[in-house]
């Protein structure tokens, strides 16, 4: 573990030393469980990072988990300008945990958040799961009275989806488990969606709720596919290359072999003007507000009706134009994936060059 930090460290200051940015918005410490390692690990790790960055981030967030979620870890985060909280909560259901095969509990998570209650100053953003197997809406009210108790600023809703490889997956490939029928995985979901929107809560990215001004700086970049950097095993970056390329880099899976020559343990690819036009999509249509019209323009020399006209006019009755953005209403988002497929394939249509001054012209 502490030769993966070191690491961490050691390519951050060369990837800082490289791109020279004037300031950093945005730093998320995650991707892992910081709340396992050691305190005085986690101490000299964060105080590395702090040293190095070229400024204090407007939005800082390091994720926990409840299960080893203490007061000393708390105590810790709060010496350094750290200022999100986000905790993988799911449910509290112990059957639906068990199911997953994880090793927190009902108990565990309420004790977790009885803790940031009480002791945590800064915003709190807590993961809900939905979709079990045999799972009901009276079951997600359970959930919701728990959650009621502490208002998180931000609240983040995911769907359960088999993931390959997982044993969530193979026990429903073996019939082990029955995934949820679209009608009972739709009531769960209304059901969220209706509590949050009258608690408050803004609906601003599919998954993704928060009280007004508490939306996640750092997840938002993604969505407007604005430059990222990714430091750790499977990171993955967006950066802006020479020449006006884009590369994508995503680092060497296996945390064992983590720490060998650059070379060896990252891969670059750099995309194509297509690809990119695809991701700007994908990502774009996330968020609640859409695609900035304009800045699509920019990038790409037109707008996205003259891109992907044929899809606009299939679906015309789920897009929305308004403010100068272009997004889906609710009903369209449903349906999100097979717009995506269509305008997918209408963009492999495209016959001449697509232009791209990506991230500035």
């Amino acid at each position: 573990m502490e030769r993966v930090l070191k690491e961490e460290i050691n390519r951050l200051e060369y990837y800082l030393s490289i791109l020279e940015p004037g300031s950093v918005e945005t730093c998320y410490i995650g991707g892992g469980t910081p709340t396992v390692v050691p305190l005085e690990i986690l101490y000299t790790f964060l105080e590395k990072i702090f040293r190095l960055l070229p400024n204090i981030p407007l939005e800082v967030t390091i994720e926990a988990n409840p299960e080893s979620l203490s007061l000393p870890f708390l105590e810790l985060i709060q010496t350094f300008p750290i200022n999100r909280l986000s905790v993988g909560i799911q449910t509290f259901q112990d059957k639906f945990l068990n199911n997953l095969h994880r090793i927190s509990s009902g108990t565990i998570n309420r004790k977790a958040l009885e803790l940031i209650h009480s002791y945590w100053k800064g915003n709190l953003n807590v993961d809900i799961l939905y979709g079990f197997p045999g799972s009901t809406v009276q079951e997600a009210e359970k959930d919701k009275e728990e959650i009621a108790q502490f208002m998180p600023h931000h609240l983040s809703l995911y769907c359960l989806t088999p993931e390959p490889g997982t044993r969530y997956e193979q026990y429903l490939r073996e019939g082990r488990l029955t995934p949820l029928s679209f009608t009972q995985e739709e009531a769960i979901r209304r059901f969220w969606h209706r509590w949050l929107k009258e608690e408050g809560y803004v609906h601003y990215e599919i998954s993704n709720f928060s009280l007004p001004s508490y939306e996640c700086r750092h997840n938002l970049r993604y969505w407007r596919l604005e430059p990222y950097l990714g430091i750790g095993p499977s990171a993955v970056s967006t950066l802006p290359g020479t020449e006006g390329r884009i590369i994508r880099m995503t680092e060497w899976r296996d945390v064992e072999q983590y720490g060998g020559s650059f070379s060896s343990t990252v891969s670059l690819e750099y995309l194509s003007p297509v690809t990119f036009l695809k991701d700007y999509f994908l990502m774009g249509l996330r968020p609640l507000q859409g695609i900035e019209e304009a800045e699509f323009s920019r990038i790409f020399s037109f707008p996205p009706e003259k891109i992907i006209p044929r899809t606009l006019e299939k679906y015309k009755k789920y897009f929305r134009f308004k403010n100068g953005y272009v997004f889906l209403n609710s009903s369209g988002r449903l349906i999100m994936n097979r717009i995506l497929v269509d305008i997918f394939l209408e963009i492999d249509d495209i016959s001449v060059p697509i232009p791209c001054a990506w991230p500035n012209s």
